[in-house]
This record gives structure tokens, C-alpha cells and sequence, in this order.
């Protein structure tokens, strides 16, 4: 136990969760107290806010969107299930659809993937707009379950963000009644972001059991203070 090794208070956490922590500490323009924390990239993460505390389930699994069913009997995923719908639009996988299309060589990557979409390369755009739906199908399911206020996405992903946008933003309208309308606000993404998130489980810990709403404000501007 690294705990009993070091002599020090240890934290563990889920990273997505750990970024939804610090969204709410740190960023002014996320106050909202129900919230779908979405992150794109290698993985599909969901950190779920409500009441303004973090969800994690009875047993820490809450927001696993990257491992929801979305294709029966489908490519086998990293979690041991199949047609998970990271088999479908996490970094690998798009990948693995580019080189099917013809859209990049073998061993092609998501990274090449990105090149040749900002070139504008119709299939590479067209296989983003695809993943968007994905994503926005996924969401809207989610949007009906939990009612948000709003959904904030992030991840390694939002570098292209640009590509998936229109395709999230057509699927969102398409399953989600006319009246109920979700803002997806995009945050970018830094090296320094997982850090962050994890360094804010040792700001919020003495806040947790009292979810970091109108105590994390106070938090926010206390560390900001320097106090």
C-alpha cells in the first residue's frame, strides 16, 4: 500500500471524475450543479455531476459511456465486451477505420487521421461527422436518463473537435425533443489537465461529502487567495 509506504494520505480516483472536480473548482464558466463531464480520445470517459456532487455508482463505476452497448455482437473491447462504443469511435478505433476506407496506409494512426482531415480529405471528414453521431446518440440517451444542464466535452480528442461537432450537434437535435435544449461546451485540452484534476482531489477531499457546489465556490476563491 502506497499509503503505509509513504506515511502519507493517498487518493485514488477515476481520471474523468478527478477533471470534473477540478472543473468545478477551478473554472468560473462551469457552475452548473448537474453536469455530463464527457472526455474523447483514446477513451470515451462520463464523470456525472449531480446535485453537485460526483456520481461514481455503487461500486465506482459510474459513467462508463465509453463501455455502453451501442452494436450487438460487435468488435471485441479492451473491457472483455463486445460492441462497446469505444470499439467504435475511441482513438484506435478510428484509426483501424481510416485504413479500412483507403483514407490512410497501413498502421496508419489517429494522429494521421487528424493530418489528413485538416487537409480536408472528404472520407477523413465524413468519418468524423460519423463518429459525432456516434457520440451524440450516446449522449442524448444519457441527456434523457440524467438531465443535465448542460454537457461539457473534453480529452486528447477536442483537438479536432471542429470534425466531430456538426455530426454531435445533427444527432443531438434529432433525439432530443425541440424544447430541451443542452449546451455542449467544449474545453481544450493540456498536458497538464489529468495533473490538474488529480491535484484537485486533495483541494476538494475535505468537501466531498457535501459535493463541491456552493462549498467548491468557496474552495475556488479561498486557493485563489492563496489561503
Amino acid at each position: 500500500m502506497i499509503m503505509h509506504a509513504t506515511g502519507l494520505p493517498v487518493f485514488v480516483e477515476n481520471d474523468v471524475n478527478a477533471l470534473a472536480i477540478a472543473a468545478r473548482l477551478y473554472d468560473d464558466g462551469l457552475t452548473a450543479d448537474d453536469r455530463l463531464l464527457v472526455t474523447i480520445g483514446y477513451g470515451i470517459g462520463c464523470a456525472l455531476t449531480l446535485d453537485g456532487h460526483v456520481y461514481r455508482g455503487a461500486h465506482g463505476g459510474a459513467g462508463e459511456l465509453g463501455h455502453i452497448l451501442v452494436e450487438p455482437g460487435g468488435e471485441a473491447c479492451a473491457c472483455g465486451l463486445r460492441g462497446c462504443l469505444e470499439t467504435l469511435i475511441g482513438d484506435n478505433a478510428l484509426a483501424r477505420r481510416a485504413v479500412a476506407l483507403g483514407v490512410l496506409p497501413e498502421g496508419g494512426t489517429k494522429d494521421d487521421l487528424n493530418a489528413v482531415a485538416r487537409a480536408g480529405h472528404v472520407v477523413a471528414l465524413e468519418l468524423f461527422d460519423w463518429a459525432g453521431q456516434q457520440l451524440g446518440n450516446a449522449l442524448a440517451s444519457l441527456i434523457h436518463v440524467f438531465d443535465p444542464e448542460d454537457v461539457v466535452v473534453s480529452g486528447e480528442g477536442v483537438d479536432v473537435w471542429e470534425f466531430w461537432e456538426p455530426g454531435v450537434t445533427r444527432s443531438l437535435r434529432a433525439h432530443l425533443p425541440s424544447d430541451r435544449t443542452v449546451p455542449v461546451t467544449v474545453r481544450n485540452w493540456g498536458e497538464d489537465t489529468w495533473a490538474r484534476g488529480a491535484a484537485s482531489l486533495v483541494f476538494a477531499s475535505p468537501f466531498d461529502r457535501v459535493g463541491v457546489s456552493s462549498s467548491g465556490r468557496r474552495v475556488r476563491q479561498m486557493l485563489r487567495e492563496g489561503l
